[in-house]
């Protein structure tokens, strides 16, 4: 289906209040806040949600990121002392630690900047309609997950 200007609308007023939280996110000294971060990442969940049941995976596991994340909050105000604290302990490569968490916390932002990146640089034709957003979440997925997963995951997103 193509994606007409109000699709491209309502895309970007899921991923307007996201850009403007990460604008917020560092500290004075230029560190990054775990609280403004974690709550920036929240709102990448209803970017999902819009892009339909194929990325229904991706969103548990944002979730689950964020949740893991959010458990050493209170603890570490600035984003990297849980990144700090994990290597101290050489429990960074833990799959139920934060480090790698945060790791695919940054690609799925990094593959939300590209699907913006896609909807606000598509062309529209005299008609009004351009690329599906599944196109575009295709092409920002290939570009910014897709190194990163094995073939079964490649294939749930196919």
């Amino acid at each position: 289906a193509p994606l007409v200007r109000g699709s491209a609308v309502a895309m970007s007023s899921v991923l307007a209040p996201l850009a403007a939280a990460l604008v917020s996110i560092d500290s004075e000294a230029g560190e990054i806040r775990t609280d403004k971060f974690l709550a920036a990442c929240r709102l990448v969940l209803p970017v999902f949600d819009k892009l339909g049941v194929a990325f229904s995976a991706a969103k548990s596991d944002v979730r689950g990121n964020i949740e893991r994340l959010e458990k050493r909050r209170a603890k570490h105000a600035l984003l990297f002392d849980v990144c700090k604290e994990e290597i101290a302990d050489d429990t960074q490569g833990n799959d139920v630690g934060c480090c790698k968490g945060l790791l695919w916390l940054k690609r799925f932002l990094e593959f939300v900047v590209a699907l913006l990146e896609g909807v606000v640089s598509c062309d529209v034709d005299e008609s009004g309609n351009s690329a599906s957003l599944k196109t575009i979440a295709q092409s920002a997925y290939e570009k910014t997950l897709a190194p990163y997963h094995g073939w079964l995951a490649r294939a749930a997103f196919a």
